[in-house]
């Protein structure tokens, strides 16, 4: 989980794998457009944006090493969650699933945030 702006800088970077099931969430404190890059990340990966109602808007491709920006199409993103590529698609998860808001809060109480 990334919440501190160190965590959400150094993101997935200079990883050669991530576990199946596994991916970063990051938490933002307002609502805004999201923008990603892929600098060092060596691994592929689909990120999805999620509003400040916890519901995912949309999942968008992340290639290794790409430095372009990744931006929302909303401006009301309060997460983003990060897995291996086509974990999505996999697992049938698309625009209008909704992320479990109390499981999220445990994390955060989990790692000292009261968000």
């Amino acid at each position: 989980m990334a919440v501190k702006d160190v965590e959400k800088m150094r993101g997935l970077m200079f990883r050669d794998s991530l576990g199946e099931n596994d991916g970063m969430m990051f938490v933002y404190q307002t609502p805004s457009k999201a923008s990603f890059w892929m600098k060092n990340t060596y691994i592929p990966l689909d990120l999805a944006f999620f509003d400040k109602n916890g519901v995912l808007t949309e999942v968008k491709k992340l290639y290794p090493q790409n430095l372009d920006s990744v931006v929302s199409a909303r401006s009301d993103i309060l997460y983003c969650l990060e897995m291996n590529s086509g974990w999505f698609e996999k697992n049938k998860i698309s625009s209008g699933a909704k992320l479990d808001a109390e499981k999220l809060k445990k994390a955060l109480k989990a790692r000292g945030f009261t968000k």
